[in-house]
């Protein structure tokens, strides 16, 4: 099986929502093809889907973090786990642009907008006033990955450039993979370990939506109804 059958056939038995990014799915073709052929044969096709599919927890999360440790050196780096998080939360950055756009028309003053963009967002991000700093808006995005929480000037809110600015994707991938870190670093490191990791997965659901489906505890298909597994 080729990578690019192997992408096309995931992305089919995935809802477009719950789809990984391309670099998602490249890492996890590397975790099977483990004789570094560039091809899944039968034998890895099996070994793979039994161990996303069929084993517990702690071994498919085992098997996630070894998809992004490049270097195989027991560590995801801050840029791995960014390669990791960021199809997770993009869709969330996403609707709170379309909840910047939409709410930036017919609000009179600042508490307006940011009360029509909450509204608007309905629970993916949350924004407030920073009573510390006057002009300051704390913006909080939730996501399948835990919250990601910034500050931006108020001005940012209307700014044409929200998506590249400072609101921008890279700005909140940023943020959530500097507070996973924060938190879940036991050994201050600055970088994530497998049991880190584990405990990490564990408490944001962001990997278990993409096991259920595959495993079809959703009673859709699942990879052994693919013509992968013929």
């Amino acid at each position: 099986v080729s990578e690019a059958k192997f992408a096309s056939t995931l992305k089919s038995l995935l809802p477009p929502a719950d789809q990984p990014d391309a670099e998602v799915i490249k890492a996890l073709f590397k975790a099977f093809d483990t004789d570094g052929s560039g091809e899944v044969d039968q034998k890895e096709l099996i070994a793979g889907c039994q161990a996303l599919c069929s084993g517990d927890e702690n071994t498919k999360l085992r098997l996630a973090f070894s998809c992004f440790d490049k270097d195989g050196d027991g560590h995801l780096t801050p840029d791995e786990l960014k390669l990791l998080l960021k199809g997770t939360i993009e869709p969330a950055v996403t609707a709170l642009h379309s909840a910047l756009d939409f709410a930036s028309f017919g609000a009179d003053d600042d508490q307006q907008l940011l009360e029509a963009i909450n509204e608007e967002a309905n629970g993916t991000a949350a924004l407030a006033a920073d009573n510390a700093a006057e002009g300051t808006i704390n913006v909080v995005l939730n996501t399948k990955a835990g919250a990601a929480t910034i500050s931006v000037p108020s001005a940012a809110l209307t700014a044409a450039d929200a998506a590249t600015g400072a609101l921008s994707l890279d700005t909140f991938l940023s943020a959530l993979v500097d507070g996973a870190i924060e938190k879940y670093d036991a050994d201050k490191n600055g970088q994530i370990e497998v049991d880190e990791f584990v405990n990490f997965a564990k408490e944001n659901p962001f990997l278990s939506v993409w096991f259920r489906h595959l495993a079809n505890e959703n009673k859709g298909a699942s990879w052994k109804d693919s013509d992968l597994a013929l």
